[in-house]
């Protein structure tokens, strides 16, 4: 990884004898004195068994740069799984790289639902945990994603394990599978029989482990679940995906291990969120983490002042679209970029956990970005939050420059 750019962050924060003095020497603390004292050079998660990175935009390069240095820090830290906003099954791949070095990494992020993933700065630091773990870290990091959004790929390879281990069942799950073709809208009695496949692997899990080995056996038996929770996206949309994303973290914390999940901010806020519909809120995938691990899940946000970003972006009327270079919106007199903004820094890290000062608590505006844009007028949606009840800690960084993207699909 190129370490000047990615130690941007670090050298972001004032050094502590520097906050100190400012402190001290401040009979009136100002929002800039305020945030000069409290920003820091490093992460510190505390006792959290999950660290959310939260994204403002899907493809801002700083963001990932920042990722760069923070992945590492928290690996040194005992964190081992790199749980991304991806796809199940596709994102095996990248796990076999960074475990044995087989396959091709860049081939594996290739995937055009994911473009935003697809980057220069995710590969490097793919290659950077192969590295890791050649050179022997124990135990090594791991890749997973998280997200059931293509079911029908991982229900190809339930039935690719069962067709080694039960044939004759497989023949019988393929059929079942079928329900959940191209324009598939929901059915009680699909949902019914996808769910009951699960329940016979597990009544057949002796014969199953025998003819595989216990570790395959509990993969392939998640893998049928992950099938169930995209079966309910497919029929009701993207926007039940926080909850299964969420019961996935879940069961990595349940085997001990100590995750970083990598996605955008609003599914990891511990918060619920808006899109389109302002009247209609999503349950958060952190905010279901926050209700069951409390203490043990830290969030850090991130917010942008200015600058660009990628995004697709679809033209009126017509059913296509391309990534185009997007220009953050201006901001509103209460946006929370720029109250932090005062701090008169490119970049840091600002703790929330806390009694915040009265300018910066409580509900003020939020602009964020996802993959795609609301509008060829307006590239980021602009909504209420509460910073401190959102997040544990905020990325800010002022301006925004695009990622590094490998491959540009048209959708």
């Amino acid at each position: 990884m190129k370490r000047a750019a990615l130690l941007l962050l670090l050298l972001a924060a004032l050094p502590l004898s520097a906050r100190m003095r400012a402190v001290r020497s401040s009979t009136v603390e100002t929002p800039a004195s305020w945030l000069r004292a409290r920003a820091v050079p490093a992460l510190d998660p505390g006792d959290a068994q999950v660290v959310a990175l939260g994204d403002v935009t899907h493809a801002t390069h700083e963001i990932y740069a920042a990722k760069q240095v923070i992945v590492p820090q928290l690996v040194a830290r005992g964190f081992r799984v790199l749980a991304f906003e991806a796809p199940y099954t596709e994102y095996k791949a990248l796990d076999d790289y960074v475990l044995h070095g087989t396959g091709d990494p860049a081939a594996a992020l290739n995937l055009p639902l994911y473009w935003f993933w697809d980057t220069n700065e995710i590969l490097e630091l793919v290659q950077w945990a192969r590295a890791q773990n050649a050179a022997g870290l124990t135990p090594p990091i791991r890749i997973e994603g998280v997200d059931p959004t293509s079911p029908r790929v991982t229900a190809a390879e339930v039935v690719a394990y069962l067709r080694r281990v039960d044939p004759a069942f497989a023949a019988s799950a393929e059929a079942t599978y079928r329900c959940i073709r191209e324009g598939y809208g929901g059915a009680e009695w699909c949902r019914r029989d996808i769910a009951a496949i699960r329940t016979v692997m597990e009544a057949r899990r002796a014969q199953y482990e025998l003819a595989s080995s216990a570790e395959e056996f509990e993969e392939m038996l998640h893998a049928a679940r992950v099938v169930e929770q995209g079966e309910r996206v497919l029929a009701e949309g993207f926007n039940v995906r926080d909850e299964p994303m969420a019961e996935n973290i879940l069961r990595r914390v349940a085997r001990g291990e100590k995750v970083i999940v990598i996605g955008h901010n609003e599914h990891w806020g511990r918060t619920p969120y808006v899109l389109d519909d302002p009247h209609s809120f999503i349950r958060s995938a952190g905010s279901i983490l926050g209700e069951r691990l409390g203490d043990r899940y830290f969030v850090l946000g991130s917010l942008l002042l200015e600058g660009t970003f990628l995004a697709v972006e679809y033209t009126p009327g017509v059913r296509s679209g391309e990534i185009r270079l997007q220009t953050m919106t201006a901001p509103s007199h209460d946006d929370f970029a720029l109250l932090l903004s005062q701090s008169r820094l490119d970049s840091m890290i600002l703790p929330l956990r806390g009694v915040l000062p009265a300018w910066l608590a409580g509900t003020h505006r939020l602009r964020f970005a996802g993959s795609t844009v609301p509008s060829r007028d307006r590239a980021t949606l602009d909504v209420p939050a509460d910073l401190g009840k959102k997040f544990d800690a905020v990325l800010y960084v002022k301006t925004s420059t695009p990622t590094q993207l490998r491959h540009w699909p048209r959708f």
